[in-house]
């Protein structure tokens, strides 16, 4: 599984990488991973699809972020609000798992 890397914008202003995957051809932020500390295994503790909206998809060869122009609520983001109306949103799901060596440092946004 290919993991990429979202810049993603939230409606207090603040803007920050976030890992993402296409997974059942949808595009999805990852919020966290949760790491198996024997097997090394990740899977992700929140995914929400963010390709419902415009995105930016970044074709450069060498780019540090794959996505941008992502914006979303930060209640969404953090799971601060139990409705998410609008926002596929799925906890603790099954999949996609991932080897935490795959999971590489998010790259700064700006130097």
């Amino acid at each position: 599984m290919n993991i990429l890397v979202l810049v993603v914008g939230q409606d207090d202003g603040v803007v920050q990488p976030y890992y993402g995957v296409e997974h059942e051809g949808k595009l999805w932020l990852i919020t966290a991973w949760l790491i198996e500390t024997v097997t090394g295994l990740a899977t992700p503790e929140r995914m929400i699809r963010v390709d419902t909206q415009p995105v930016q998809k970044i074709d450069e060869p060498g780019a540090k972020f794959h996505y941008a122009n992502i914006l979303l609520p930060k209640a969404v983001i953090e799971g601060l609000s139990q409705e998410t109306p609008g926002y596929e949103v799925r906890s603790l799901p099954n999949s996609p798992v991932v080897h935490r060596d795959d999971l590489k440092p998010l790259p700064i946004l700006f130097c």
